[in-house]
């Protein structure tokens, strides 16, 4: 309590939060021989990057901003995961191409982020 900030606090939270997600989808994975649940913690652990980048950008708006690309990304990465899932072709297709779009927004943020770090933001 004394060496971290507040903010980097939280911060730590929501990454161990995904690494937690992770782990616990991958030995459930491998349990129950689920492959939706060895989709979904790798869409967590990936989910790591733009979580930790978006405590680089400037309190308010801006991280308010990558809030949201990380919420939807996130909804994207589940549907994702259940999509590519499915027994029908066409449904599952859907869900590979979902969880391109998620892999892309993943590598995308590491931008979203570098733009959104040097907006100034009025007090």
């Amino acid at each position: 309590r004394m060496v971290l900030t507040r903010e980097q606090i939280v911060a730590t939270n929501w990454i161990g939060g995904c690494l937690l997600v992770a782990l616990i989808a991958v030995v459930a994975a491998l349990v129950i021989d689920s492959g939706f649940l060895l989709l979904l913690a790798g869409g967590a652990a990936l989910l790591i990057l733009p979580l930790s980048g978006a405590f680089s950008c400037p309190v308010g708006w801006p991280r308010g901003l990558m809030a949201v690309y990380i919420a939807v990304l996130a909804v994207i990465g589940v549907v994702a995961a259940y999509y590519a899932m499915h027994s029908e072709a066409s449904i599952r297709s859907r869900g590979i191409g979902l969880a391109s779009a998620y892999v892309l927004g993943v590598f995308l943020s590491g931008w979203v982020v570098n733009a959104l770090m040097f907006v100034r933001v009025r007090r």
